[in-house]
Formats: structure tokens, sequence, C-alpha cells
């Protein structure tokens, strides 16, 4: 066996076992297709090529297109696109398109050789001898292979044209090259169609994510956007904090992988609140349970009002007129009393931002007043468990279902620690259940310290508060101005519980107004005043990195 036969094939053989490794490594879509391509052509020594895609719709697209004589490199990562209009598999009466060689190779899933392309007399090379005459280019042969999953089903067709010989002359393709070529699409067919597998999953993952963020949303009548709002405004304050240049940033590029596990734990941040009761969750004023028990008090201030008039009526009758006015004056003073109680429990009922100690003495006092039962025993008119929700500071939740609220944060780590998530994507339990935790260690679930917490955590702990501070459906209070929400986030970083600089960054950006552009009423968008604006620093950041 001559010895340049033998070192030809040892050389495809070396081609075969690198292209082969290329494609295992690679895990951009479009830069796999260009390779399975380039690898083809290279190892059959062709001119040109051209990978098409089987799609949902039965038609075959091109993806990219590749000749070395006329230069022509389209579709993949490539500048050029392609505007190419797809090879239907079947014709308008269903009958196979098999005329033309690509999808006749498809349809029958065939290594199709064509030695002489202007000799066959097979398929139909209308198309091939018009792109000739327009480029002055001469077709002679051609080599499609269909590519093929473990499950033999076609997911697209490569197609070569014009192998050369040693002197860069068209010539037929050698049976050998064409066995090696077989062999890479299958390799090739198997890694796209593991790659197309991967995205799907990613896709089917987001998809799942999105669709718990609003049924998580959708719990609770009260914040039916919140998981999508903070997700989105997460992902505005990470771009501006990669584009930054301050050193502590340095090492935080806001990559596909990257973006796509904070697009994802942000959706998943509130993950753990499946298990938090919605009687909870939905707790609008301070007295409601199945219902709002202030219509119970109100039937009791009823009672005392109705016994004071009956009381009225019987001295009426009793009494001299004298002795009646005085009687009813006392009465009516008493009644107005009961009113004015009524009243401002109707007001305390509903959450707060604060309620002052006054106020919770004065509720204290309302309840020592004793109501008379049917059989004659007297009852306090409110109850223990009425004065502990009617004295809530702030809100409408008592401290122990402010802690079950705040469970959801260790829920969303168990849950998600749970899940055997990739490489890319490991970060995802730390990043959403972080977001309740604080720099000086007095957050949950976990009380992490400073670098503890990890960055993609802070950010999305301040786009968590920000947007619960505007949003405009929570049931205790309205939504707050854009200078109020900055100035309570301002202070939380005084406080040293937020990231400064990220506050500094998103503050600086404009990001705060491009979200509130698009999500605030006109009313809450007012001047914010960055001179006195807690927490901000008045010394510039450096420049964005060069783009």
């Amino acid at each position: 066996m001559p010895k340049t036969f033998i070192e030809h094939s040892l050389n495809k053989y070396k081609k075969l076992s690198k292209f082969s490794r290329a494609l295992a490594l690679e895990k951009n879509h479009q830069r796999l297709l260009e390779l399975i391509l380039k690898a083809i052509k290279d190892i059959t020594n062709s001119d040109g090529g051209t990978i098409y895609i089987k799609t949902e719709h039965e038609t075959l697209a091109y993806a990219v297109i590749l000749n070395t004589s006329l230069n022509i490199k389209m579709g993949g990562t490539y500048s050029s696109k392609m505007d190419f209009k797809e090879l239907a598999l079947y014709e308008s009466n269903n009958r196979p398109n098999e005329k033309n060689i690509s999808c006749y190779s498809a349809i029958n899933k065939e290594v199709i050789i064509v030695d002489d392309v202007y000799a066959d007399e097979r398929f139909n090379f209308t198309g091939t001898k018009t792109f000739d005459l327009q480029y002055g280019y001469k077709t002679k042969s051609i080599l499609t292979i269909p590519l093929l999953d473990l499950e033999e089903e076609v997911i697209g067709v490569v197609q070569l044209i014009n192998a050369k010989d040693e002197n860069n002359h068209p010539c037929e393709y050698d049976r050998q090259d064409v066995e090696l070529a077989g062999v890479l699409a299958s390799h090739a067919a198997i890694t796209l169609s593991n790659h197309n597998l991967q995205i799907k999953l990613e896709t089917l993952f987001v998809q799942f994510a999105e669709s718990l963020a609003i049924a998580i949303d959708s719990k609770s009548q009260y914040t039916e956007t919140h998981c999508t709002l903070v997700s989105d405004l997460a992902l505005m304050i990470s771009k501006v904090v990669s584009e930054s240049n301050l050193p502590k940033f340095a090492n935080f590029k806001l990559t596909s992988p990257v973006e796509k596990e904070m697009r994802l734990a942000t959706l998943l941040h509130d993950c753990g609140k499946v298990c938090t009761p919605t009687h909870i969750m939905d707790k609008a004023t301070k007295l409601e349970t199945i219902h709002d028990r202030i219509n119970l008090v109100k039937a009791k201030f009823e009672i005392l009002v109705k016994d004071l008039n009956i009381e009225l009526l019987k001295s009426k009758i009793e009494k001299k007129e004298t002795d009646f006015v005085t009687t009813e004056n006392e009465i009516n003073k008493k009644i107005k009393s009961l009113t004015d109680d009524l009243q401002f429990l109707e007001k305390a009922n509903i959450g707060r931002e604060f309620m002052s100690d006054l106020d919770q003495q004065r509720i204290k006092n309302i309840s020592k007043i004793k109501l008379k039962k049917e059989n004659g025993q007297e009852e306090a008119l409110l109850s223990e468990n009425e004065v502990e929700n009617l004295m809530i500071k702030k809100g409408t939740l008592l401290d122990s279902e402010r802690n079950k609220i705040n469970e959801h944060a260790e829920m969303t780590l168990r849950i998600l620690k749970s899940l055997d998530f990739p490489k890319h994507l490991k970060n995802i339990p730390e990043i959403a259940g972080g977001h309740h935790e604080k720099l000086n260690g007095k957050g949950y679930p976990r009380g992490l310290k400073g670098d503890e917490i990890l960055l993609q955590a802070r950010i999305l702990g301040i786009a968590d508060i920000f947007e619960a501070l505007t949003a405009r459906d929570r049931p205790y209070k309205k939504g707050k101005t854009l200078s109020e929400s900055l100035k309570i986030v301002g202070m939380m970083v005084e406080d040293g519980e937020l990231d400064e600089d990220i506050f500094r960054i998103f503050v600086d950006s404009g990001v705060y107004l491009t979200y509130a552009n698009k999500h605030l009423t006109k009313n809450q968008i007012d001047t914010v005043d960055l001179d006195t604006l807690p927490g901000y620093a008045k010394k510039k950041l450096p420049k964005k990195k060069a783009a």
C-alpha cells in the first residue's frame, strides 16, 4: 500500500478525531451549525456546502452556506443573513418532493452522491444551474447527507458541492471520504440533537419558572405582577452594575449564562410562598380572617347603642321631665362616645405605616367597655385577639403572621436546593433565597453578612424592596412616590442593610426612572432631590466601560 495513501488516510482520521472533539465542546448553537458544515466540508475537501435544519412545518430551512471559491459565508454567526425560501418536503398534494436532492435525502434518510450534476437526470437542478449562471460557477459533484438523531428522525441535511482533487479541480467524491463524512455527520447529528434538547429543556424550565411566578403572584390578589416586575428590575440593575467601572464589581459580567441564571432566580425568588397560608398573604385589614371581623365589632357597638336607646325610653317613661333631660344628655354623650370609638376602630383596622402608643392605649381602654349578653352576663367589648390585632403598629400582620410570611425565604431556599441545577445555574438557590438577607446580618433566613450574600442576591434585594414600595396593589398602603421610595431604600442603605454601591449605580444610571416611567402612575413620579437623598454618595461613579 503506497505510503502517501496511508498518510492521507491517517490525516483524515486525525481530522475526524479533531472535529469530533470540537463538536462535543461547542456550546453556542449557531457556531455549532457552522462547525458541523466546516468539518464535513473539510473532511470531504469540498468547495462549498449548505446545512439545512428541518422545521416543524415539514420544510428544510437554510442555516449556514459556505463557498470557498466565491467567498460566501452566510447564516450562523456571520453578518450576511439569508433570505431564502424554505424547501418544502411535501408538495401541495402531499406528494413527497423527491425531485429536490436535499428533500429526497431527508424523506428517504439516504446519502445521495451525484458525480456530474449536468448529466444527472434523477433530480431537478434548475436552481443549481441558475446559481452557476449568476455567479459564473460550475457545480460538478454533490454529496447530500441526512442528519439523524438517536431515534433515527431527520433533524437536518448537509449538502456539499464540488469535491476537489490534489490540483484543486472539481472531481467526484471519494467513497472513503463519503464514509468518513457519514461518521462525522452521525456524531454531528447526535451533538446537534443533544444541543437542541438542552435548549428545549432550558426553554421549558424558563417557561415553568414564569408560570410558577404567575401562579405565586396570582395566589394573592395584591401581588399579581410582583415576581415578573422584580425580575425585570433586577435584570435592569444587573446590566448597569455589569457595565460599571467599580473595582468591586470588576468580576461581574452579565454574560448570557449569568443573565439566564439571574432571570430564573428572580422569577423564583418567592416560590416558597406556595407554603404561605393565603389568609395571611391576603390579610387586607387587621381583623381579617375568613372575613373582616370589624363587622362583628360594629354589631357589638350597635347592641350597646340599642341598649342605651332602650334605657333612654325607659327613663322618659319613669322619670320627671327635668330628670329625663339630664339622663338624655348623658346617654347621648355615651352614644356619641361609642360612635367616635367605632370610627376610630374602623380607621385603626386599616393597616398603616405607624400607630402611636396613644392610639394603642385608646384601643385598650375601649376593650374594657362591657357588653351585656342575653343571659345577663357581661363580657369585654373586644376580645384579646381583637385587641392584639387592632394594636398592630405597622401594616396588618401580627408578629406571628409576619414570621409565617418570612418563612417563604427559607422555603424558597429549601425548594430550590432540592433541585439538581446544571453548573451554569448553580447559584439560583443562593440568589433567590438570599433576597431578604441584609449586609448587617439582620436579615433572614440565615442572617448572612456582607460578602456572604451573593452580589446577585444584593441586587435582587434592592429590586424587591423598590417594587414593593412603589406597588399600588398592597392592602394596607398606596403605592409610594418615587422620591419616598428612594428615600426609604436610601435610609436602609445608611442603616447598613443594603449595598450602597449598587444603590448609587441604580440612581446614577437612571434605571429607577426608566422603571418608573414604565410601571408607575404619573402621580407617583415626582422630583427626586439627589442632593438630600439618604444613602446616596455625592461622589461621581467611574465612567462606564467602553462598549
